[in-house]
């Protein structure tokens, strides 16, 4: 529960902090969601979904070369 809390608190935060700048539109279908309710236009709305689809491909490339890193690591077994 404490997981689902913090991960819906984060989520929040970083909609409100971009909210000026996106509309709060972190995900594909919040923006599909307010295409659908017609609170954006069309371009606007292919506009946001190529942002977020470019910013997560960015947001990979490090998570996925770091974690190659940790994962490339000889396990070091504890003897004692």
């Amino acid at each position: 529960m404490r997981v689902a809390l913090t991960f819906g608190g984060v989520y929040a935060a970083v909609a409100f902090v971009f909210q000026r700048v996106s509309g709060g539109h972190a995900n594909p279908v919040v923006t599909l969601a307010w295409l659908t309710l017609r609170r954006i236009s069309i371009a606007r709305a292919v506009g946001y979904v190529a942002a977020q689809v470019r910013n997560r491909r960015g947001e990979a490339f490090p998570c996925n070369a770091i974690c190659q890193m940790y994962m490339s690591r000889p396990k070091i077994l504890n003897a004692a």
